[in-house]
């Protein structure tokens, strides 16, 4: 699959990224806009600065495609951002100049009662799949907790939780994706179709494409929860401070 638009349309990045969004304005933000941090970039750690080229929310795999072209064509760097969670604001690009990806739109959801597959959008956050997964047929698979984690980079890096002990990683759940490659195509990937593109998803994707949507085998969410404390007693504060003092 690919997309029909032709960068030749263009004679600069933005007017090919708004070309791209038919001239829709929620769906890029450039520097020139007064609230574009804030209303746009919102960068996970505000000790880095990161200034992208561009924030795109693409609706479709096909505006991730035309997306892709425009930043190859003026060769920028792609970036897509899931959740933002990054301390070094690498969802962004982690350096001036990209163009970001906000798959923010990208939280469709469906569950096979059959075979008990999960679809998942790339934009959908940790409580999201959580929520979805239990509402769906009672299901749950492998991943952290943090609830603001978006799924898309979550399950093709790694994505370890309290349940990995019993379960493996999240992307040990991994069975078939949805990707927009560098070249700007959509392809499924899985172990029966582009195996070799699916092995590079599972830990390598940004170097390849964008992930639109991933599908997940999943597991009965356990019936019982086990909840515990401890509490560790190392000393007094008042000896604890001499001894520090004496250090």
């Amino acid at each position: 699959m690919g997309n029909a638009f032709s960068t030749n349309m263009a004679s600069t990045l933005q007017e090919c990224i708004e070309a791209v969004s038919h001239g829709r304005a929620e769906f890029a933000g450039f520097p020139s806009d007064p609230s574009y941090q804030t209303a746009w970039v919102k960068p996970y750690n505000l000790e880095i600065p990161v200034t992208p080229a561009a924030v795109v929310r693409p609706q479709t795999a096909e505006d991730i495609a035309g997306f892709i072209q425009c930043a190859a064509a003026y060769n920028v760097k792609v970036q897509a951002k899931s959740g933002g969670h990054s301390y070094g604001n690498y969802g962004l690009g982690g350096v001036d100049g990209a163009v970001a990806i906000d798959m923010v739109h990208f939280q469709h959801f469906s569950l096979d009662n059959t075979t008990w597959l999960a679809t998942i959008g790339a934009g959908t956050r940790l409580k999201g799949v959580a929520q979805k997964l239990h509402d769906a047929g009672g299901r749950a698979i492998a991943m952290g907790v943090s609830p603001g984690i978006g799924i898309g980079g979550h399950a093709t890096i790694g994505g370890l939780g309290p349940i990995s002990r019993m379960w493996g990683s999240c992307l040990d759940h991994v069975v078939e994706a949805e990707v927009v490659t560098a070249d700007g195509r959509i392809q499924r990937a899985s172990d029966a179709q582009n195996p070799d593109l699916f092995w590079t998803l599972k830990g390598a994707v940004s170097g390849f494409g964008v992930i639109t949507e991933v599908v997940f085998r999943t597991h009965p969410e356990p019936a019982t929860v086990v909840q515990y404390d401890y509490t560790i007693t190392i000393g007094s504060q008042a000896a604890m401070a001499t001894s520090y003092s004496a250090w």
